[in-house]
């Protein structure tokens, strides 16, 4: 907003700003409910910026078109490691969460940066949210409203909040369910219509309810000369909810990443490329591996290609507690020069050698996936 700053009016529960109607919200810390969302008889049409005031946390806001409403988040989560960091620096230096949800409080998209979600109650958010369909019955066409609202709000959004624009345009340019490249490629002849209820759940044969796609990088350590792969993946899950696991660097779909490969199984319930053990680990909560993050791992961590593994291993085998996590002699490639053996060991806890191999990434076939 800034200098296109023109008006500061009273407005009932909030303010008018720059033809944005601005929210006073409690703190972004505190996740927006069903009941603290307001509704869209509450809002102008187009973009409605609910909570723009600490980059450290995160924006809020919602987007009306035609009387249907969603709701976009983001929120900041920790500091990047030094190699990522330092591999891309166009990349914002924080890991960066945002999620989509409807007018029903069910969320169909959600990105995690790291091995948690920055703000705790996003997880049983999103496993609410799967296998639910809208109730108004187009989840495609929410998707087309999401990408509209993020288009809005990376314009709207104040100085400060560069690592958040990023993300929104990044989302904005990705292509909606019923056109997915990466999706429709792998629909059989045979394969019916896409239903614009669940557009993720016609594309597959029909029995698949959880389906995961590996991207992956090169990724350099100059300090070093170490040459390895950042692998991250997107997660269709139930056919009605994305989630997208960045695995601590660049995220799906982003510059420089590559789709190597899907995964899909009818055996896993729910997914979120999560557990809920209490296993502890440096990033504390429920995530892809909470060891901590080592960029040589070993005993106590992992780096994100195990993220990748856990993610690719539960879309076929549904939630396994991490402390029993292990994926052995796994069909494994090198997006670098020096990255390690083939077939590759992979783990949340590396240590005794159980992740040889690990800045390897990881491929989709092989003995586990």
């Amino acid at each position: 907003m800034g200098s296109r700053m023109q008006a500061l009016l009273g407005l009932g529960a909030g303010l008018f700003v720059a033809g944005y109607a601005v929210t006073s919200l409690a703190g972004c810390s505190a996740a927006p409910t069903a009941s603290s969302r307001p509704a869209a008889s509450q809002l102008k049409e187009g973009l409605n910026v609910l909570d723009a005031k600490d980059p450290s946390v995160g924006l809020s806001a919602a987007y009306l078109q035609n009387g249907r409403v969603v709701y976009v988040e983001t929120r900041t989560g920790a500091l990047k490691p030094e190699v990522v960091r330092n591999n891309d620096p166009e990349q914002p230096a924080n890991e960066i969460d945002v999620r989509f949800v409807d007018e029903n409080n069910l969320t169909f998209f959600a990105q995690r940066g790291g091995d948690s979600f920055a703000d705790p109650t996003w997880h049983q958010d999103v496993l609410r949210a799967e296998g639910q369909v809208p109730v108004q019955g187009d989840r495609t066409l929410d998707f087309q409203i999401a990408a509209a609202a993020a288009k809005a709000l990376s314009v709207a959004a104040p100085p400060g909040f560069e690592q958040h624009v990023f993300h929104l345009n990044a989302f904005a340019a990705m292509p909606n369910p019923a056109s997915e490249p990466s999706m429709l490629k792998s629909r059989p002849p045979t394969a019916p219509a896409i239903d614009v209820q669940r557009p993720y759940a016609s594309t597959w044969s029909g029995t698949a309810t959880i389906a995961t796609d590996k991207w992956s990088m090169p990724l350099v350590e100059l300090t070093w000369f170490y040459a390895a792969s950042h692998s991250a993946t997107t997660i269709y899950a139930n056919g009605s909810t994305v989630i997208t696991a960045c695995n601590h660097g660049n995220c799906p779909g982003g510059k420089h990443m590559s789709n190597d490969c899907t995964v899909s199984s009818s055996e896993a319930a729910t997914v979120t490329g999560e557990t809920t053990s209490n296993l502890t680990g440096a990033n504390d909560g429920t995530g892809g591996c909470q060891t901590a993050y080592d960029w040589d791992s070993g005993s106590g961590s992992h780096l994100c290609n195990d993220d990748a593994a856990y993610e690719l291993y539960q879309a076929v085998h549904g939630t396994t507690n991490q402390a029993n996590f292990a994926v052995t002699g796994q069909s494994s490639h090198c997006r670098g020069s020096l990255c390690g053996q083939s077939p590759s060991n992979y783990a949340c806890n590396c240590a005794n050698g159980a992740c040889s191999g690990d800045w390897n990434t990881p491929n989709c076939g092989g003995n586990n996936f």
